[in-house]
């Protein structure tokens, strides 16, 4: 193999574990996400848990990452919150930062070589919102089990 194939095989295998990763942090993303919609009566729920799952499919995905993340979970737990005081301030902040991922992961492949500055500020929104259902999760855990 000359230099240049050598090359090429090492990005394709980079390309190939960032694809994998991607894959298995958006399973346990989704996974996050569903476990929190469970604590939640379907009753409050503009979609089922199982929606989320959805957003694995590509392209369509897209669009029901569009529905869930900004609007279908901090509505659900803004519902919630007769049960859980804290789900209107949690819901909003999920609103925001969701709103504020997906305008950023919409945006980026328009921007060309700036859209590749979108992915560290969207990576940073992306974990904050997954840490965000984690706590929200844990509180509604807390409060089901006081009830």
């Amino acid at each position: 193999m000359t230099h240049d194939e050598n090359f090429l095989f090492v990005i394709g295998v980079m390309v190939m574990l960032f694809i994998i990763i991607y894959i298995v942090a958006n399973i346990f993303f989704i996974l996050s996400i569903q476990k929190t919609l469970r604590l939640i009566p379907k009753t409050q729920q503009n979609f089922p848990s199982w929606f989320c799952w959805l957003m694995l499919i590509p392209l369509v995905g897209f669009v029901f990452s569009w529905l869930m993340i900004p609007f279908g979970i901090p509505d659900a737990i803004q519902s919630n919150q007769a049960e859980n005081p804290q789900g209107l301030a949690g819901g909003k902040r999920l609103f925001g930062l969701g709103l504020s991922t997906m305008i950023l992961m919409t945006i980026s492949p328009f921007l060309s070589i700036l859209g590749i500055l979108t992915f560290v500020p969207m990576l940073v929104l992306w974990i904050l919102y997954w840490v965000n259902i984690v706590s929200i999760r844990k509180m509604l855990q807390v409060s089901a089990t006081e009830a």
